[in-house]
C-alpha cells in the first residue's frame, strides 16, 4: 500500500516484499527478546548490518525495483509481528504493552492513510481500476472527521 500511495502509476510487482516482511519480523522478534539473547548480541547486531546492507543495495542497484514497496513490506511485518506476538511473562520487556499498542495505532494509521492518498487524493485515469463501494466509504468517514 505505501508503493501504491507514493507512487500509483508504477506498475510494482512480486514476492519480495513479503520476504521483506519477513526480515521486519526477525527485527521484532530481535527487539523484543533482545534482553534474553544476552551474550548472542554481537553475533545478531552482526547479521542485522549486514542483512540491511545487503537488502539496501540490492534494492538501490536496479532503478525497477521498488524500495517504497520493500520498505512498506519490512514495516508492516514489524509493526504486524509486535502486535500478534506472545511471550511468556518473565521474558516480556516492561514496555512490552505500550509497544503493543503503538504497533497497533501504526499498523492502522498505515492502512488508513494509504487508503485515502490511494482512494480520494490519487487522480483516476486510463487503466487504474476503483471500488466505487470503498471510495464512497472513505469519502463518508473524511466527511465526519
Amino acid at each position: 500500500m505505501i508503493s501504491v500511495a507514493i507512487d500509483p502509476f508504477k506498475l510494482a510487482v512480486g514476492a519480495s516484499t513479503a520476504g521483506f516482511g519477513l526480515i521486519g519480523v526477525w527485527m521484532a522478534e530481535i527487539l523484543l527478546s533482545w534482553e534474553v539473547m544476552g551474550p548472542n548480541r554481537d553475533r545478531t547486531l552482526t547479521w542485522i548490518l549486514f542483512m540491511l546492507s545487503s537488502v539496501i543495495m540490492m534494492s538501490s542497484v536496479a532503478s525497477n525495483i521498488d524500495i517504497f514497496g520493500h520498505l512498506g513490506g519490512a514495516l508492516a511485518g514489524f509493526l504486524a509481528a509486535i502486535l500478534i506476538s506472545e511471550m511468556p511473562e518473565r521474558y516480556k520487556p516492561e514496555w512490552y504493552g505500550k509497544a503493543r499498542a503503538l504497533s497497533a495505532a501504526g499498523l492502522g494509521a498505515i492502512v488508513s492513510l494509504c487508503a485515502i492518498k490511494i482512494f480520494l487524493l490519487t487522480p483516476h485515469v486510463g487503466t487504474i481500476t476503483q471500488c466505487p463501494t470503498l471510495t464512497e466509504l472513505l469519502k463518508g468517514l473524511v466527511q465526519r472527521a
